[in-house]
Parts: C-alpha cells; sequence; structure tokens
C-alpha cells in the first residue's frame, strides 16, 4: 500500500514538473528533461496523469477490499459498494458536464480544400503559443484525410516536411489562405528534375504507398515529403535520407514504380513483450488465487 502511495506521490510531482511554484529541490522532472525523449516533452501533466490514476485505482480498491472484509464479509461488501457508487458516478457526471460542449461547438471549422490527391499544410493562429492551431481545430484536417505538419502536441519533433498550403486565422470565422507555397514540389519527386512521379490514387495510406514513375534514370533520387525513418522499406531501390532530412529512394534505371511500407519491427517487439507481461501477470493471479484455495487459512 506504501509503494503505491510513494508511485502516487513522485507522479504528481512529475506532473507539475518545470511548474515556477514548485520548488527546484522538489521537481524531480528537471533531471529527467535533461534526458532523451523526456527532454521533448513541454507538458509532462499529459504524460504523468496516468500513473497518477493507476495508483489511485489501484489504492481504492486495496481500501474497499479492506472494508469489503471489515466486520462480516456481506455487511462490509454491502458499505464498500454504498460507498463506490458515488465515488465513480460523481467524477462521471462531472466529466460529462465539462466535456459535453466539445461535440456541439459553435464555431465553424477551417477551410479545407478537397483535393483528389493527399496534401499538407500548416495551420497557424497567432493567439496560440507558438501560433498553432487548437486542438480540437485539428480535428477538421484529419477528418478529411489532410496532413497538418504544424499538428498540436506537447512533443516538440523536428519536421522536414514542406507544406502546400498555408492557413492562418484571422479572426474568429475568417482565415487567410496561401495556396502552392514556393518550396512545395509534390508530396513526391525526382531530384534533379529527370522523369516524373505520382502518388498512385487510391493507394495513400500513413503506412504505405505505391509512386507511379516515367523516364527514371540510374541513381535517379525519388523523395518523398515526409521525415525520413530507417524504418520504411522500398520495392525497387535503397531508402535513404536525403540532404534536406527527408525520406529519399536511391531508384534503378527505368523502374516503373515502387512500393513503399513502413514495417516498425520495435513496434512489434513492444507490443510481445506487453502481451507477454500481461499473460504473465494473468498466470501469476491464477497461481496466486490457486494457492489460496488449496491454504485458505494462510489467508
Amino acid at each position: 500500500m506504501l509503494g503505491w502511495l510513494a508511485l502516487v506521490l513522485l507522479s504528481v510531482l512529475l506532473m507539475h514538473g518545470g511548474h515556477s511554484a514548485l520548488p527546484r529541490w522538489l521537481d524531480p522532472f528537471r533531471l529527467l528533461h535533461r534526458l532523451p525523449v523526456f527532454s521533448a516533452m513541454a507538458k509532462p501533466f499529459k504524460y504523468f496523469n496516468v500513473f497518477v490514476l493507476m495508483g489511485v485505482c489501484v489504492g481504492t480498491g486495496h481500501f474497499l477490499d479492506r472494508l469489503a472484509a471489515w466486520k462480516g464479509r456481506w455487511r462490509g461488501a454491502l458499505l464498500a459498494a454504498v460507498l463506490a457508487v458515488p465515488a465513480v458516478g460523481v467524477p462521471f457526471a462531472w466529466h460529462i458536464r465539462l466535456n459535453w460542449h466539445l461535440f456541439d461547438y459553435p464555431v465553424k471549422g477551417p477551410p479545407v480544400m478537397k483535393l483528389p490527391e493527399f496534401y499538407q499544410l500548416e495551420a497557424f493562429d497567432p493567439r496560440e503559443k507558438k501560433q498553432r492551431f487548437r486542438m480540437f481545430l485539428d480535428y477538421f484536417f484529419v477528418r478529411e484525410g489532410v496532413g497538418i505538419l504544424n499538428w498540436y502536441d506537447p512533443m516538440e519533433l523536428p519536421c522536414h516536411a514542406v507544406p502546400r498550403f498555408r492557413i492562418e486565422r484571422t479572426g474568429m470565422e475568417e482565415y487567410r489562405i496561401t495556396e502552392n507555397l514556393p518550396a512545395w514540389r509534390g508530396e513526391v519527386f525526382l531530384a534533379g528534375g529527370a522523369g516524373r512521379a505520382g502518388i498512385r490514387p487510391g493507394t495513400w495510406s500513413p503506412l504505405g504507398f505505391t509512386v507511379d514513375l516515367a523516364g527514371v534514370k540510374e541513381g535517379a533520387l525519388l523523395v518523398v515529403n515526409q521525415n525520413y525513418d530507417r524504418r520504411w522499406h522500398s520495392s525497387a531501390g535503397e531508402v535513404v535520407r536525403a540532404s534536406d532530412g527527408r525520406l529519399a529512394v536511391r531508384l534503378p534505371a527505368g523502374a516503373a514504380e515502387v512500393r513503399l511500407r513502413y514495417r516498425p519491427v520495435d513496434h512489434y517487439l513492444a507490443l510481445a513483450v506487453s502481451v507477454l507481461a500481461f499473460v504473465g501477470c494473468g498466470a501469476a493471479l491464477l497461481i496466486a488465487r490457486r494457492r489460496r484455495m488449496r491454504n485458505p487459512s494462510s489467508t
């Protein structure tokens, strides 16, 4: 029980990391913020609140379990059930009252240019931190399958992709649009200008797509307008990092098409570890239950 209480207290301190009201000697997140991954966290409360919730839930379960066993099993269980109803119902009702308006927001969404091909844009709001859009406005772009490069997120991630459009919010429902920015050459293109490249209609997805090619010479570089990642694989040629940090493929001569697929092997390894941990916890619970059934006096 003390271990769960310590987890809750530590998580509360980590949640408020970097806050000016928290003394430096009482801020463990200042040390974590010097490490990779943690250094990208601008809002630690979004990542450590789950540990507070886990500690509260487990601690409440321990309390109700002991309460159920107090002064007779049925009396304790009834009292625990009576206490559990307001403990769950009050926060649930408060949560509904707080968030119901998110699904009926009166503000008109930003303009979304509906094009047959996939494209990406940057959206700015001068009233927001670093001129980012509010998170609920990102929804309008995601719903239409449009990529937004400066999406609202507390993680500061580098972005090498070039937007096709720029949308700037100038009023409550007023926007200024800049189309076909000069630096944009397409979502895929051949560096050097020789040949043609285009994403085959109906094949694009975040995990892969097919590019149709024409007039490709030996060693031509196909540039994809997104960040390079070593987990991308190509059906023809070698996946490389372009000089500007974008994804690229070194093509063989005469290539007519190339299929790009994203295969995150480390993701599957992490999934396997999670499954094994889940199975292990289930097996441990079954073993403990059988031991209690064999020797009830020990409990």
